[in-house]
């Protein structure tokens, strides 16, 4: 009985691809929670999940963006009287 090579699919007998994302699984540095970095942990997601993270920081902006501007229209900084810069004695 043929042995099959690691990392391939059983119905095409070709390499399967291997992805550059970090698995929840993987030994090393990406492995442990305690030690994964910022990066690594955002990248242990799925790719779906990134996905809507970023669309919910990205709709907050925005709505931020609406309100800042509905603020400044309802409530107009107070103009100041422009005064004239006091030349200092040389």
């Amino acid at each position: 009985m043929a042995q099959k090579a690691k990392n391939t699919n059983a119905t095409t007998q070709r390499p399967v691809a291997q992805t550059s994302r970090p698995s929840a699984t993987a030994t090393g540095p990406a492995g442990s929670v305690s030690k994964r970095n910022l990066w690594q942990s955002w990248m242990v997601l799925p790719p779906q999940t990134r996905l809507r993270i970023s669309a919910a920081v990205c709709a907050a902006s925005l709505v931020g963006l609406f309100i800042s501007d509905g603020l400044e229209y309802a409530m107009p900084a107070k103009e100041e009287p422009a005064t004239k810069p006091s030349s200092a004695p040389s």
